[in-house]
């Protein structure tokens, strides 16, 4: 079985902070709410009480694997992402749900229409506004298990790739939408468990480089399957 032994782990939370307009559409239908935005950004209870801004774990997931699958082979990415066709194959990776820190939230009402093919100018009643968030923090945890060495680079490798804007988030990405940053990063690694079933913690980081020049000795320790 795929994890019927968890021989490594590794775990931990990043704050995903736009760095620009981003836009994750609710599925909510505004058209009976004229005044509000024809596009809002997806909101999730935090408790009974209270709702915040959230970026999808499926999202986050989603974005990281499309981005590492130019350049690797589908054996390799489905190892790590899993598959659900000819043969399903659970995920070694998962993100949580990013619930937004909504003191840190700004927004602002972007206005956009599509343009026609042929003129060149705008179609008309193709108007529409979108409520973008343009500041704020999502934090999201997550969690690897059974990973090789080689897998937990392509995992580095992606949250480089959300600083230096080759992953964006959200809709409208085209139009120069979901660029953020990573703040706050942390990992916690372990190797097994000891004789009291608590994990053996071979690293604990709050900086990807650090975590980069440990690689080689997680190669040492971590059976490579």
């Amino acid at each position: 079985m795929r994890f019927e032994k968890i021989i490594c782990e590794a775990y931990g939370s990043f704050t995903i902070s736009a760095n620009g307009p981003m836009i994750i559409r609710s599925t909510v239908n505004t058209k009976l709410t004229p005044e509000n935005a024809d596009a809002i950004f997806i909101e999730g209870a935090v408790d009974e009480k209270n709702n915040a801004f959230l970026i999808p774990g499926s999202s986050i997931k989603g974005v990281v694997r499309h981005y590492l699958t130019n350049g690797y082979n589908d054996d390799v990415i489905e190892n790590l992402f899993g598959k659900v066709k000819k043969g399903a194959l659970k995920s070694k990776i998962s993100f949580s749900d990013a619930f937004a820190d909504m003191s840190t939230i700004k927004t602002s009402m972007r206005y956009q229409t599509k343009i026609d093919a042929i003129s060149q100018g705008a179609s008309k009643g193709s108007l529409n506004s979108i409520l973008a968030v343009t500041q704020g923090d999502f934090k999201c945890d997550y969690r690897i298990r059974n990973f090789s060495a080689d897998e937990l680079e392509l995992f580095i490798r992606a949250i480089k790739a959300f600083d230096s804007g080759e992953i964006c988030i959200g809709g409208r990405i085209s139009r120069g939408y979901g660029m953020v940053r990573i703040k706050d990063f942390n990992i916690v690694i372990s190797n097994g468990y000891n004789e009291n079933l608590e994990p053996k913690i071979i690293l604990k980081s709050q900086n990807v480089t650090e975590l980069e020049k440990a690689i080689p000795e997680i190669k040492a320790k971590f059976y490579e399957s």
